[in-house]
Parts: C-alpha cells; sequence; structure tokens
C-alpha cells in the first residue's frame, strides 16, 4: 500500500508542477518553461541521483552503453511528447486532441509494458482488475474533455466554431498520435533502466531509492531539448531582455518550483520498481491519473472555473469522480495475487 500511496504523491507533484505560471505572467511561456527544462530536468536530476547514489560514475562506467543509450532514447521521446502535446491541443482543441493524447499515453505506456512483462499472466484477476481500472480512467478522460470543451464556451460565451481545413486537421492528428506515442517514453526509460538500478543496489545503494540511477540519464535528453527548443523561440523573436524586466527578479526564484514535477517523477521511479513485476503499468496509470484529478482541483482554486455553467460543474465533477474510481481500482488491483 506505502507503493501505491507513494504514486499517488508522486501524481500530486506531476499535477501542480504547472502551477507558478500562473504568477509568471510577464514572462512568456518559453522563458518560465526554459526555467524549468533547466533546473526540473537537467540540475535536479543530477542532484538526486548524486545524493541518493554513491559511486554513480561506477555504475554507469560499468553498465552496458547500449542500456545506457536506450534510457537517453526514451527520455528524449517523453521530452518531445511534453512539447508536442500542448500543439496538439492548439490544433485539434481540448476535447479530441485532450482525449487522443491522453489516451495513447495511458495505453501504451500502461498496457503495453504488461504485455511485454516477462512471468505475467494476462488473464490473472490482478492483469483483469488493472486493465478494469484503465477501461473506467480512460472513460473518465473521455467525460473530462467533453468538460473541458464545455467550460471553454461557458467562459468565452460563445460556441466553439470548427473551421479547421482537411490538411489542419490530418497534421493535427499527426501531431497528437506522435505525443502520445513519445510521452510514455519516460515509463520505459524506467523499463530499459532497471539493469542501472540494479548496479545501484549491487553496489549498496537501498532498493527504495536505487531506480534514481535513471534519473539523470532519462531526464537529460528531455531537458537538452526543450531547453534548446525554449532558447530557439526566444533568439526568434529576440525576447531575451524580457528575463529582466522591470518586477520579474523573483522569477527567478519561483519558476524553479516547477521542478516538483521532477521529485514526483524521482518518486513515480522508486515506486514502480517496488510494486512488483507489473509495477511499470500500475505505477505509470496512477501518476497520471492522479495528476488528471490533482491538476483539475488546483483548477477550481484558482479560479479556472470561474464563471462556468451548472452543467459543466456536472459534467466535470461526474468526470473526475469516475477517475477517481479508476484510480481506486488500479490501486486496489495491486493487492491482488
Amino acid at each position: 500500500m506505502k507503493w501505491i500511496l507513494l504514486t499517488a504523491v508522486a501524481g500530486i507533484c506531476a499535477g501542480s508542477f504547472g502551477l507558478p505560471m500562473k504568477f509568471t505572467t510577464k514572462w512568456r511561456w518559453e522563458h518560465s518553461w526554459s526555467m524549468f527544462a533547466l533546473w526540473g530536468l537537467i540540475v535536479l536530476p543530477c542532484l538526486i541521483a548524486i545524493f541518493t547514489i554513491p559511486h554513480l560514475p561506477a555504475i554507469y562506467s560499468n553498465s552496458s552503453w547500449t542500456d545506457l543509450l536506450l534510457v537517453f532514447l526514451f527520455g528524449s521521446c517523453w521530452g518531445i511528447g511534453t512539447l508536442t502535446f500542448g500543439l496538439g491541443l492548439s490544433y485539434l482543441g481540448i476535447g479530441l486532441g485532450y482525449s487522443l493524447m491522453v489516451g495513447l499515453i495511458i495505453i501504451i505506456g500502461s498496457i503495453l509494458p504488461m504485455i511485454m512483462a516477462a512471468n505475467v499472466k494476462l488473464l490473472a484477476p490482478k492483469c483483469i482488475a488493472v486493465m478494469a481500472g484503465i477501461a473506467v480512467i480512460l472513460i473518465s478522460v473521455v467525460i473530462n474533455s467533453l468538460g473541458a470543451v464545455i467550460k471553454e464556451r461557458d467562459i468565452s460565451s460563445r460556441a466553439s466554431t470548427n473551421q479547421t481545413t482537411k490538411k489542419t486537421f490530418l497534421k493535427g492528428i499527426i501531431i497528437c498520435i506522435l505525443s502520445g506515442i513519445a510521452s510514455p517514453g519516460l515509463n520505459y526509460a524506467f523499463i530499459y533502466g532497471n539493469s542501472l538500478t540494479q548496479a545501484a543496489i549491487n553496489s549498496g545503494v537501498s532498493s527504495t531509492v536505487a531506480a534514481n540511477a535513471v534519473l539523470p540519464i532519462a531526464l537529460m535528453g528531455a531537458g537538452i531539448l526543450n531547453l534548446a527548443y525554449c532558447f530557439w523561440l526566444i533568439n526568434k523573436a529576440k525576447t531575451w531582455r524580457i528575463y529582466l524586466h522591470k518586477g520579474t527578479g523573483f522569477y527567478f526564484f519561483f519558476t524553479p518550483l516547477m521542478a516538483v514535477e521532477t521529485i514526483g517523477i524521482a518518486l513515480f521511479g522508486i515506486a514502480s520498481a517496488n510494486l512488483g513485476n507489473i509495477g511499470p503499468t500500475i505505477g505509470w496509470a496512477l501518476i497520471n491519473s492522479v495528476a488528471i484529478l490533482w491538476a483539475n482541483i488546483l483548477g477550481v482554486f484558482t479560479s479556472e472555473w470561474k464563471g462556468v455553467s451548472r452543467k459543466t460543474w456536472v459534467i466535470m465533477v461526474f468526470g473526475m469522480i469516475t477517475l477517481l474510481i479508476g484510480i481506486c481500482i488500479v490501486g486496489w488491483a495491486n493487492s491482488l495475487c
């Protein structure tokens, strides 16, 4: 049960990371995101690994280059997924775009690892219960997407008119599929980084924190990609001076708080490694689901839902209750034999 609770905490961290951006209004998106990429994806993962994994350089030097490369590439895929997620929403909207991407992220990141895992009987009660929980979670994603679409209409006080051309729609579909396929790369980085985890354990590191050996390699690629993209946008628009706008000095201390997601990722890696042979499946389903649930709750408290209709509230509350049921089913499934 403690690993399930740890995964839930990881989901809360992941669902909270965007909160500081609500207060960095004098910066553009790329300025805030660059700080997250630097501190959250490059600096903090290295610090966590250095302070929790003794003899880290030796572990890496004795590891297979193939394993290190796979972890790096899968982490980079996750970095691509984070960038294309927002782009997919801009092309297809919250309804279709969000449903398609989150659906793929959960399916590819949760169900496929269970199918690929050794010594796993897919028709065992535990696996059936996990798949049932994931199915409920996917239903909640559709409900929440519907509620989000109606919310946007309520706030804008006008129905959304879809002027998307077939060419743009196809491009949006491709981007959303790319994001949905790339984003689960983080889970696969931990799966294929299991050799690093085992090497850390063999060197005397506690199995509780051994998965932290994967963090720097997995997130370095994502950090470099995200940072490079942000700097490219800033350089293209010639907006470097925005970093120094009057009244933004505290942003440099505030935006690193977005690295709370990195703490969530570290907790996810630890929990996933200790949840048994289908830990990656259970962990991935839970961290994403709890993150969605918590982000919606934070949205309520930060006035994102101010001015929406009663109908929208009912749909969103129903969606969150459905999501909570799915989370409980997956958590309960882990207790089955």
